[in-house]
């Protein structure tokens, strides 16, 4: 469907859709998916399309989701950089659409760099953003995030545990299938670590179970080998 999407903005010929459909269904879709390599290919055509036609927005989406994926790798300062100016640029702009998920990305990749405290105080805006501009399509992202930088700074597991069942919640309210996947993964990670292998089973394999395609993908890939090993 993305791939039909970007050939017919292409053939329309139109800057700004084409540039929409790259950042949304293009690098929007892959960084989900955890593909770095084709989030930078559609970064820099969003960033050289951009240039070409005068698309200071677009620009800005362009080049926070280059810093993204070059953080992904070795250059996790360098990345950062790029992320935080081209954010705070976007917030000039009064744009506030997609920032939320902007701002997960953001605190995931200062959690990469040892910055976990600082990731917390990112999720904590990104949950006034949502709910300064009712943007609730991430909150179970935002939860499951949170209660992963709370476990990284040694929080009480009792307060990642209610962060987490807060995301599968969500998750389950909104029909959010993939996000609950992964509130469960994180879930099933914590109860196993603490001696609760059966609780964690129980939960992530009937989920696991009702996909039926995608299971190459990162987040089932890694339910699948948390599940082998609690058998």
């Amino acid at each position: 469907m993305a791939i039909e999407a970007l050939r017919y903005a292409e053939e329309l010929k139109q800057a700004n859709l084409t540039a929409h459909v790259r950042t949304y269904a293009g690098a929007g879709l892959h960084e989900l998916l955890g593909e770095t390599s084709a989030v930078r290919r559609h970064a820099d055509a969003i960033v050289a399309l951009a240039d070409q036609h005068s698309l200071h927005y677009w620009r800005l989406n362009g080049l926070f989701l280059r810093g993204w994926a070059i953080a992904q790798g070795a250059s996790v300062e360098e990345g950062l950089a790029v992320m935080r100016q081209n954010l705070r640029a976007r917030s000039a702009l009064g744009v506030s659409w997609y920032h939320v998920r902007y701002l997960c990305m953001l605190a995931t990749t200062l959690q990469k760099s040892g910055a976990a405290e600082s990731a917390l105080a990112v999720v904590a805006e990104a949950k006034d953003q949502a709910a300064c501009h009712c943007e609730h399509m991430w909150d179970a992202e935002v939860e499951r995030i949170e209660a992963e930088m709370l476990e990284v700074c040694a929080r009480s597991t009792v307060e990642c545990e209610a962060r987490f069942q807060s995301a599968l919640v969500t998750a389950r309210r909104q029909s959010a299938k993939s996000f609950e996947l992964r509130a469960a993964l994180g879930l099933a990670k914590l109860w196993a670590e603490h001696g609760r292998g059966d609780e964690a089973r129980d939960l992530l394999w009937p989920l696991y179970e009702s996909f039926t395609e995608g299971f190459n993908t990162r987040d089932l890939t890694q339910a699948r080998q948390l599940l082998d090993k609690l058998h």
